[in-house]
């Protein structure tokens, strides 16, 4: 069970912004399917490796903006999710090589979601070519110069779809 109790204040690492988010007594980590590459299915905890976007416009992680207080209630703002869209952005600023890690790692993630999507639609046909060893079918050449930008060609360019 999620259990939440008041709120935390934080301020950003960038600019001192202060937000306020939920303070968390207890976590669910619950989901329906857990992928390896982390992301997790029906998860009632988001799959977004912590990366947020500052008011000033620097891309910062939940663990590192800075306790202030707690607090029962605030009208300070939240910290939204970083969207798909803001990823290359997000990736040519980093200020650091964790907030960019984390940038990637949500690509990946995104890139990843036919294969999930794929495998969940068709799980007897997936089972089948896993079981008889067959060779994993290549992505489009367009799929793979992403995935090969994205992760500076350090990741297996073979998935099996």
């Amino acid at each position: 069970m999620t259990m939440v109790r008041g709120v935390r204040i934080v301020a950003s690492p960038c600019c001192g912004a202060q937000y306020a988010l939920p303070n968390y007594m207890s976590m669910n980590f619950s989901a329906f399917a857990f992928w390896t590459d982390g992301w997790r299915d029906g998860s009632l905890m988001p799959n977004d490796e912590g990366l947020r976007r500052c008011q000033c416009g620097q891309f910062v992680l939940l663990k590192n903006l800075v306790e202030v207080s707690t607090a029962d209630d605030s009208t300070l703002p939240s910290l939204g999710h970083v969207s798909t869209e803001q990823l290359p952005e997000c990736i040519a600023s980093a200020a650091s090589d964790e907030v960019e890690l984390a940038a990637r790692i949500m690509v990946w993630h995104h890139l990843n979601g036919f294969v999930a999507q794929t495998a969940t639609a068709h799980p007897v046909g997936l089972r089948h070519e896993f079981e008889h060893r067959q060779a994993p079918t290549p992505l489009p050449h367009h799929q793979l110069e992403t995935i090969q930008r994205c992760t500076q060609g350090t990741w297996v360019t073979d998935h099996v779809v």
